[in-house]
């Protein structure tokens, strides 16, 4: 796994590919991980943070596979992290936004 440094994320791009969420107020800054597995059900991630970089707010899952999808369904979580909201990116079959429960 692979921590790329930290980037401002695009708040109008981030509304325009999931719709207009609160939580998109509160973003100050992105971390994207590079995991290369599928076998957790997803490929890499996005994590989205106030600007202190401790407050995970939301995640930009791709490659993300059913078995991922139902599991945070059944379980209301994500890693043991509550959900709030579970987004697909419009125009994309398996990317999707998780927002927490903040």
């Amino acid at each position: 796994m692979a921590i790329d440094q930290s980037y401002k994320p695009d708040k109008a791009r981030l509304q325009l590919i999931y719709g207009n969420y609160e939580v998109f107020d509160l973003i100050e800054e992105g971390y994207e991980v590079f995991v290369h597995n599928n076998k957790l059900g997803y490929a890499d991630f996005k994590m989205l943070t106030r600007c202190n970089g401790q407050d995970l707010l939301a995640v930009i899952l791709t490659g993300v596979t059913p078995s991922i999808l139902k599991m945070v369904s059944l379980l209301g979580a994500f890693n043991g992290i509550p959900v709030s909201h579970v987004v697909k990116a419009q125009g994309e079959s398996n990317i999707y936004l998780l927002i927490f429960s903040y």
